[in-house]
């Protein structure tokens, strides 16, 4: 399965994207950011065998992740190893 890339609409409509890795015991955990981080978190994670693009990226088009920002920052948390060009995880 491939992740979809973003496309020229999305990135338009993406208000302050932060895309963080945060080290874990399990590995490296990718957090896509978006608006400000003073707002009431909105925390989304990804279905299973996809990566918070491709499982989210069909809903923003639609809804506009501008409404979101106005009153919430969005988390999109990936479970380790799972984004595009992820590293192989440990086998500890």
């Amino acid at each position: 399965m491939h992740a979809f890339s973003h496309d020229a609409l999305l990135d338009s409509q993406l208000p302050d994207l932060v895309e963080e890795r945060i080290d874990t015991a399990y590995g490296k955990v990718k957090i896509s950011i978006y608006g400000n981080r003073d707002k009431h978190p909105l925390i989304t994670f990804h279905d299973l065998a996809l990566d918070s693009d491709s499982n989210f990226q069909n809903f923003f088009q639609f809804v506009s992740i501008a409404e979101f920002t106005e009153k919430f920052c969005i988390y999109n948390i990936n479970a380790p190893g799972q984004e595009v060009d992820a590293q192989t995880l440990p086998d500890t």
